[in-house]
C-alpha cells in the first residue's frame, strides 16, 4: 500500500507539472492575436475589421497606405490584404472555414464627363421636340438620354440646348447626371450656399465635410420627401496634389432620404467579402450555404431526367439511401445530376462561377447528413473538387 500512495504521488507531481506549463504560453499568444474570439471547431463566422487588423499590414509589401488609411481602395486589394489578417488572427482555423468579413472600402463616386454635346435640328425630331427646343426639366432628361444612351451610373453630361420660358427662347445649359438607370439634374451649389455652410470660398478641399454639411443644407431646403429619395449636388472641389498646383474640378455628393432626414453617402463605406480556407490559405470566396427542404427532395424526384429507380424513395423519405448495393442506392452521380437540377431551379440567375454548398440528409443504416460543393459552369451546376 505504501508503494501504491508513493506512485500516486508521482503521478500527481507529473501533472501538476505539466498543467502549469506548455499551454500557458501558447494560449497567452492566442490572445494577444485574439484567435480566441472564435472556437477552434467553428467552420464558418462573421468578422468586422478593426484598426489594429488595418495595423498588421503596416511592414506588409503594399500595405503601409492601407495601414495608415484604415481602409482599402478595392475590392481586389481587399481580397489580397486580408486573407494575411485572418491568417494572424486565427491560426487554428483551417480547411472549410468560411469568414464572411466586413471591411472599409474607399468608394469616392467619381463622374465621368462628356464635356458638351449640343442638341441639333434631328435631335429635336427624335425626342419629339418639333420646335426645336426644350419645355422642361423632363426634356432635359429625355435629350440627354437620347444623346448618350449607353451611359452609366455617375456619368455627367454638359447639354446645351434651346429652351422656352417666360415667352422666350434662350440658348442654355444643364449638367445631367446619369444614376439608378435614369437621368437627373443636379443642385448646384451656389456662393451662397457655400457662405451658408460655413466655407469661406466657393469651394471645399475636404469631401467628407462637403458631404456631411451639404446634407445638412438639404435638410433645410428640401425637408418634404420619400424614404429612398435620392438627390445629387454639384460642387467644387479643390486640393493639391503632391508635387503640383491646386486643382479645382466638379464634384458629386449623393444624398438619400432615410425618411426622417438626408443623409450624405460617404467615400468609406462597410463592405462584405467571403472568404474561405482551403487547407492551405485564406482567399475570396463566393461559396454560399444551402440546406435542402422537404420540398426540395420532392422536385429532385419529379424530375425524370435522373434517370433512376430511386426517386419514390426520396419523395417518400425526404432523405438519399446511400447504403452501397442498396435497392435504392442515390450515388455520386445520381445526386450531382438532382442538385443540378435543384440549382437551376432555384437560382437560375447566378452568375458563372457561383458554388453553393449544399448539405443534405442521408440514410446509411442511420440518419446522418452530406455536403457537396456545386459550381456553376457554362450553365450547369457541377461538383467542385479542389
Amino acid at each position: 500500500m505504501k508503494n501504491y500512495f508513493k506512485y500516486m504521488a508521482g503521478i500527481a507531481s507529473l501533472l501538476v507539472v505539466f498543467a502549469c506549463d506548455p499551454y500557458e504560453d501558447y494560449y497567452d499568444e492566442l490572445d494577444a492575436e485574439k484567435a480566441g474570439e472564435v472556437p477552434f471547431d467553428v467552420k464558418e463566422f462573421d468578422y468586422t475589421l478593426t484598426d489594429a487588423d488595418y495595423d498588421l499590414l503596416a511592414k506588409v509589401d503594399g500595405g503601409a497606405d492601407i495601414a495608415k488609411n484604415k481602409d482599402f481602395s478595392s475590392t481586389d486589394e481587399a481580397g489580397k490584404f486580408i486573407p494575411q489578417i485572418l491568417t494572424t488572427r486565427f491560426p487554428l482555423l483551417g480547411d472549410g472555414s468560411q469568414a464572411l468579413v466586413t471591411y472599409k472600402l474607399y468608394a469616392p463616386i467619381r463622374i465621368q464627363t462628356k464635356d458638351k454635346d449640343t442638341l441639333d435640328t434631328q435631335d429635336y425630331i427624335d425626342i419629339n421636340e418639333t420646335n426645336s427646343r426644350l419645355n422642361s426639366q423632363a426634356d432635359i432628361t429625355k435629350a440627354a438620354a437620347h444623346v448618350w444612351p449607353d451611359a452609366v451610373d455617375f456619368d455627367m453630361l454638359t447639354l446645351w440646348y434651346n429652351y422656352f420660358a417666360s415667352g422666350a427662347t434662350t440658348v442654355d445649359s444643364s449638367k445631367v447626371i446619369r444614376y439608378n438607370k435614369a437621368w437627373a439634374l443636379p443642385y448646384v451649389v451656389t456662393a451662397a450656399d457655400y457662405t451658408f455652410m460655413g466655407q469661406s470660398f466657393a469651394n471645399f478641399d475636404n469631401r467628407t465635410t462637403a458631404i456631411t454639411r451639404i446634407a445638412v443644407m438639404f435638410n433645410q431646403k428640401f425637408p418634404f420627401a420619400a424614404a429612398g429619395d435620392a438627390r445629387f449636388a454639384l460642387y467644387k472641389y479643390t486640393y493639391v496634389p503632391e508635387g503640383g498646383t491646386r486643382v479645382t474640378e466638379d464634384a458629386i455628393a449623393l444624398t438619400i432620404y432615410d425618411g426622417t432626414k438626408w443623409v450624405g453617402q460617404t467615400d468609406v463605406i462597410p463592405v462584405t467579402l467571403q472568404f474561405g480556407h482551403d487547407g492551405t490559405v485564406w482567399a475570396p470566396d463566393n461559396t454560399k450555404t444551402y440546406t435542402l427542404a422537404v420540398a426540395d427532395y420532392k422536385v429532385i424526384a419529379a424530375n425524370k431526367g435522373l434517370e433512376n429507380s430511386d426517386a419514390a424513395n426520396a419523395n417518400q423519405y425526404g432523405n438519399f439511401d446511400r447504403r452501397k448495393g442498396a435497392a435504392n442506392e442515390w450515388t455520386d452521380a445520381e445526386i450531382e445530376a438532382g442538385l443540378d437540377f435543384l440549382l437551376n431551379s432555384l437560382f437560375p440567375d447566378a452568375a458563372e462561377g457561383q458554388k453553393y454548398a449544399v448539405t443534405f440528409a442521408v440514410y446509411t443504416g442511420t440518419a446522418g447528413t452530406e455536403t457537396f460543393v456545386m459550381i456553376k459552369k457554362e450553365g450547369k451546376y457541377v461538383r467542385f473538387v479542389k
